[in-house]
């Protein structure tokens, strides 16, 4: 219901710039029009998007009462722009042989060559009340994944179907809003065309087009809609040329719906084709992925739900007990039978995987995008590359090296280990650590570490705030006070349900002064200490709705929901167990949303806040984190210092809105380079008791006023990069160039 006042709401924007609108008259019903073609902005229309958008609720599947339905699945991925380097006298003798496979047929004028294909079986539960889809995948047949690859958990998955009885359509983590829905007609004109008779029913033929001025993800094509219930038959449309979208040149929906015998209507088969590219133009010769899927429904039975509480409980898409199944099986599985061409993708891509060029290239490319380098043989990856040599003012060069196990080695155990040594400081640092994953489908989780190593306390948490060879480089004139931290801890994670998540944590730790971040006694004397000792329990659950995640073998990582996010810890410090540990309690909570995609955009809120209580020494207070390089770091102030603020009680965050293009989109010929406009405001505000201000360096001040920061960015530069510009607004210091700051860095959107 949010999402569409949210369209309603933002789409008065966009109605500024439009052609105004016919007011209402009285409507006559849709069914006594006699004209073939109606204007596309007659009042004809309003009065059928009204009774159309009405229905849609009543229609939709997942509104229905429980049921189950079998979904056979096939996906292809293809790679263009490649015959001709097959062709090569390098790799003719090796790779050959795939051009009996290329492809002609899925875009004009460019030749496919098939790198993947699987085919799933599954079956799709639905509860009316409470209201979820849980899907079990039965069976698996996938050529050139990993089994621990991302993209095999959506390989068939139900939850990446184009719904056109919702109000806005999930695709491809972009949110397109639908033409059904009377909400959209500030996005597209509408063209009722003509009436025809399907299934001896009369059918409506309604057009869609998006509006002149409309940027933002939208589609263009047609729709089959029943005259007498308004149930939508059929779909075929493409992504609009004029949606301001990353990596997707051409994205066609075609979608076939059926009418049941007891007049409720239920999928029957959706293709969808992706073209995934670097480019938007056609005349490219960049090479593009093609994404083609095929999934087909069978007769929905409806009956009440067994066990419904153990179904909620389960994943979105649980893959427990899978089979590969051989190619009899897949006979009696199959919806619609394979064809020649692809019965012999699966022997040659498994061909293909076994070529050297094959692999030094997959070889490349998992390096550059994980980090890690594989020795196989050796069952263990070697890295991260980017932090093998960095520098900083306390150790100088440093040089690290380090690696950790393969799921090969063990698919509970994983090991992890690196070295680093400072040729300034003459001192060797380094972390062990031990993963045992006591349960993957539902996470269960023991991780034990010891590590000694510099920590930038103060600083931002984002990936660059760790040494590495880019930070070296881009670092400001605070970012080198480190304190050299020893930690040993335990932490357990359980996942109760997909939304429910808890963790306990113990640490134990000891931080040592140094000149640039010294440590006090917290007795009132203001007595450096010569190192600090932490002992501390901290307990934390985190609650979402309908989130998307990626499980591999050692790590779950959220991907997104639609829904805020909450999470709330608290840590206890025990005193007397090392030398100079303190008691406190510190409780924390937070909140994050990607609000959904509109006619102006999307944004992001995070808001955190929290309390501590008792004396402890200013490494253990609310630091306010501030940006210490030139790179983007979503997770720090970009106009701040650190150690410039800190707080035993607090609230900060920031909300940062995304304009997809919806102001540079309406520029001659700037519009033509896909920029997008990003507006961030984040703002902190805390105190300090009594008892910790004589605890905090003599530079860090107070936030009895809110601080404040404003930015501009710009972001799809070459569709990859992105900058922003900060302007302090509170707290303002004296040297000009300190209430200013610029960052840059990667940042990649659809």
């Amino acid at each position: 219901m949010y999402k569409r006042w949210g369209i309603l709401f933002s789409a008065l924007t966009v109605a500024l710039s439009a052609l105004a609108q016919e007011p209402p008259v009285p409507e006559p019903e849709p069914e006594v029009l006699t004209a073939s073609v109606v204007r596309a902005d007659d009042h004809y229309i309003r009065s059928f998007l009204k009774n159309l958008s009405r229905s849609l609720s009543k229609n939709d599947p997942e509104s229905a009462p429980d049921w189950r339905s079998r979904l056979y699945t096939k996906i292809e991925l293809d790679v263009t722009e490649i015959e001709d380097v097959i062709d090569s006298k390098l790799l003719r003798k090796d790779l050959g042989f795939v051009m009996q496979y290329a492809d002609s047929s899925a875009l004009p004028g460019k030749v496919c060559v098939p790198v993947l294909f699987s085919e799933n079986q599954s079956e799709v539960f639905h509860s009316q009340s409470p209201s979820f889809n849980r899907e079990f995948m039965r069976a698996s047949h996938i050529s050139g994944l990993e089994d621990d690859n991302v993209l095999r958990q959506f390989t068939g998955s139900y939850l990446l179907k184009a719904n056109f009885f919702k109000p806005s359509i999930e695709l491809l983590n972009l949110t397109i809003p639908n033409p059904a829905d009377e909400g959209s007609q500030i996005f597209y004109n509408y063209y009722l065309v003509d009436s025809l008779q399907v299934e001896g029913r009369k059918t409506y033929v309604l057009r869609f087009h998006p509006k002149k001025l409309v940027t933002s993800p939208t589609l263009d094509g047609e729709m089959l809609i029943d005259a007498e219930d308004y149930g939508i038959r059929s779909v075929k449309a493409s992504l609009s040329q004029k949606s301001n979208v990353n990596w997707i040149r051409h994205l066609d929906l075609d979608i076939e719906n059926r009418r049941l015998a007891n007049g409720m209507w239920f999928y029957g088969r959706e293709r969808t084709m992706a073209d995934l590219s670097i480019t938007t133009s056609d005349n490219s010769f960049f090479p593009s992925v093609i994404f083609r899927r095929d999934m087909y429904y069978s007769l929905p039975v409806y009956e009440p739900l067994e066990d419904r509480e153990q179904l909620q409980k389960e994943n979105a898409v649980v893959m427990r007990d899978v089979i590969r199944g051989d190619e009899q099986a897949w006979r009696t599985m199959r919806t619609v039978p394979l064809s020649p061409r692809e019965k012999g993708i699966f022997d040659m891509v498994s061909h293909i995987q076994d070529q050297p060029f094959y692999k030094r290239t997959y070889a490349f490319l998992d390096t550059i995008l994980t980090g890690y380098y594989e020795i196989k043989p050796w069952h263990i990856e070697i890295g991260r590359w980017e932090r093998t040599f960095s520098k900083n003012e306390a150790e100088g060069l440093r040089l690290q090296f380090g690696g950790r196990t393969l799921y090969t080695f063990s698919e509970k155990i994983r090991l992890s280990a690196y070295a680093a040594y400072g040729f300034r400081d003459h001192k060797w640092k380094g972390q062990t650590q031990a993963e045992w994953m006591l349960g993957r489908e539902r996470t269960r989780k023991f991780t034990v570490t010891f590590k000694e190593d510099y920590e930038r306390l103060g600083s931002g948490s984002g990936v660059f705030s760790a040494p590495n060879m880019f930070s070296s480089f881009l670092v400001r004139a605070d970012a080198n006070r480190q304190t050299l931290v020893r930690t040993g801890d335990i932490l357990y994670q359980h996942e109760f349900s997909p939304s429910v998540n808890a963790e306990i944590q113990w640490t134990t730790q000891r931080m040592w002064s140094n000149p640039d971040v010294p440590i006090y006694s917290v007795d009132g004397t203001h007595t450096v200490l010569e190192s600090m000792g932490v002992n501390q329990l901290h307990v934390a659950m985190r609650f979402s709705y309908d989130e998307r995640v990626n499980r591999s073998y050692f790590k779950k990582t959220y991907l997104f929901t639609r829904f805020p996010v909450l999470a709330i810890g608290v840590t206890g410090g025990f005193k007397g167990i090392t030398e100079n540990d303190f008691n406190f309690v510190r409780a924390d909570a937070y909140l994050e949303w990607k609000i959904p995609t509109s006619a102006i955009g999307y944004g992001k809120l995070f808001i955190n806040g929290g309390c501590i209580w008792g004396s402890v020494p200013h490494t253990l207070l609310k630091q306010h984190k501030g940006n210490t390089t030139y790179l983007l770091d979503k997770s720090a102030f970009s106009c701040m210092d650190a150690y410039e603020f800190a707080s035993d009680r607090w609230v900060e965050g920031y909300y940062q809105h995304n304009f997809d293009g919806f102001f540079l989109g309406k520029i001659p010929l700037i519009k033509q380079l896909d920029l997008r406009e990003v507006a961030i405001v984040r703002f902190a505000w805390g105190d300090l008791t009594d008892q910790n201000k004589l605890n905090v360096l003599q530079e860090t001040g107070v936030l009895t006023h809110p601080y404040v920061e404003a930015g501009f960015g710009i972001s799809n530069i070459f569709r990859l990069f992105r900058v922003d510009c900060y302007w302090r607004l509170t707290h303002i210091r004296p040297e000009a160039n300190k209430n200013f700051s610029v960052n840059f860095g990667f940042d990649l959107e659809f």
